[in-house]
Parts: structure tokens; sequence; C-alpha cells
């Protein structure tokens, strides 16, 4: 097996084997597990910062708010709700979609307003 920037045929003696290889796998997936929550959380805060652009400031005349506020709007929110541990078990998709529906709920709520 031919490995890529490698001359050497052997593969035992390439540079990630055994345990270099599991760190690097570990490694990859935790950047990208960071990289996902980091994407979910701005994605998050953009769905709330639209909700409170359409139904705040024109309903109660309040300023718009940007992305680092909507973060400080969630964590409340967070921090206020009631946590039930055994339905905390949702899938990525799962907790995108229900950002995504309640961004388009909001946008079509927005009309009537």
């Amino acid at each position: 097996m031919q490995f890529y920037g490698s001359n050497n045929k052997d593969p035992a003696s390439s540079p990630l084997t055994g345990l270099a290889a599991v760190a690097a796998m570990i490694t990859g997936g935790a950047i990208g597990a960071v990289a996902i929550v980091f994407a979910l959380v701005v994605l998050r805060c953009w769905v709330i910062s639209r909700l409170w652009d359409w139904y705040m400031v024109p309903g109660f005349h309040l300023q718009p708010i940007g992305l680092a506020l909507a973060f400080g709007v969630s964590v409340m929110f967070a921090f206020l709700a009631p946590v039930h541990t055994d339905d905390n078990k949702e899938g990525f998709m799962r907790g995108v979609s229900r950002m995504l529906g309640a961004l388009v709920a909001g946008w079509v709520g927005s009309f009537f307003m």
C-alpha cells in the first residue's frame, strides 16, 4: 500500500501507525465535535436575533440585538428553563430542525404583526 507523500511501500514504517493513528483520530474527532457545537451555537444565536428583530423590536420598541447579546439571552433562557434529563437525548438533526422550525414559524408569524 502506497501512502501519499511517501516513497516507502511498507505501511508499518509510516509515522501514523498504532497509537499515533488512534491519537490522530481522537484529536480529529474532538476538533470536529467542537466545530459542530460552535456552528450550532452560532445558528441558535442567529435564530434568536432574527426572532428578536421580528417581534421584540416592533412590539416593544427595543433595539435589535447581535449574536453576542443573543448568546446571552440563550444562556439566560437555558438557565431559567427546567432541565429534563430524560429528554436531553436529542440528536444533531433534531436540534437543527427545531431551530429552523422556530425560525420559519417566527418568520410566518412576523407577517401578522
